[in-house]
């Protein structure tokens, strides 16, 4: 269904809304739920998509296209290359080019919609972004693509993908429990260094992490799915094709686990993905989504 700068998916009673004059970001989910209460369980509509703030990359779960995460100064090196992008967490340059901007629907459906965004003229590459999401009742799938709109004369362009979703810490009462699998848990941790930017090297987990430390850290050799769990509320997995992921849980009012296809800064990493003319980079995302604990 669309609205005015909106477009609202339902099925069944869960209803999934993107705002499309901002970055085609997920800005509510709503599930059917219940809360415990002292007359008993309530029927109620339980909200996944949370807020940390209202600056632009602090609610909602958004595209992160054709980068995901910081760039190191803003200043990007590829195959000898090196542009300026712009320095929107100076002096850095955070999450790609078209998280606040408004995309165009392509499709809009009951249960399905599909929307596309050029990477606009901050991008020295030419190339357009595409989001689907298609909703069941307990289910969203999503599918990001980076595509390359160049020539064989442009040759590749760099790309690392992802999707930055913030959930509530609290749903029904209910303070979120995350747990993040790893292939291995002591090199699982990109360091950073003190610019807050990873560096190249690895390290552990902190003891515990992420259920009881504050973290904010992305991680290699993610093995989905991932759990938040409000326990006795709604429990969200989280599946993706993507062999990273960035866990944050600093706030008080929020959490996020971002799947992404290369950490922060992957080009200066050598991990950024080469996506060739005429051709797309493309990542996978599952929720799904359980309230009968």
């Amino acid at each position: 269904m669309r609205q005015a700068g909106a477009v609202e998916l339902t099925a069944g009673a869960t209803r999934l809304t993107v705002d499309e004059a901002f970055g085609a970001r997920i800005s509510s989910l709503l599930v059917p739920g219940a809360v415990r209460t002292r007359a008993g369980e309530q029927p109620c509509d339980l909200q996944l998509v949370g807020r940390f703030s209202d600056t632009p990359h602090g609610w909602g779960a958004f595209p992160m296209v054709p980068w995901a995460g910081r760039v190191r100064d803003a200043r990007l090196t590829w195959q000898g290359r090196t542009v300026e992008l712009p320095p929107n967490k100076a002096p850095h340059a955070i999450h790609g080019t078209v998280a606040r901007v408004p995309w165009d629907v392509v499709e809009a459906e009951e249960h399905h919609a599909v929307l596309r965004r050029d990477l606009g003229h901050d991008w020295p590459w030419r190339g357009h972004a595409e989001i689907r999401y298609d909703l069941t009742p307990t289910s969203l799938e999503l599918r990001l693509e980076c595509w390359n709109d160049g020539t064989d004369a442009d040759g590749p362009m760099p790309a690392w993908i992802g999707m930055h979703p913030w959930h509530p810490r609290f749903v029904g009462g209910a303070e979120a429990e995350l747990d993040v699998p790893v292939t291995d848990p002591a090199t699982a941790v990109m360091v950073k260094d003190d610019e807050g930017i990873i560096d190249g090297r690895r390290g552990p987990l902190p003891h515990g992490a992420p259920n009881h430390h504050r973290i904010d850290e992305a991680l290699a050799g993610v093995v989905w799915p991932a759990t938040i769990t409000w326990p006795g509320v709604a429990r969200l997995e989280i599946s993706s094709d993507a062999e990273y992921g960035v866990v944050f849980t600093e706030r008080d009012e929020a959490v996020c686990v971002e799947p992404q296809t290369g950490p922060p800064d992957a080009a200066a990493l050598g991990l950024a993905h080469a996506v060739a003319p005429g051709e797309a980079h493309v990542m996978h995302m599952t929720w799904r989504w359980s309230t009968q604990l």
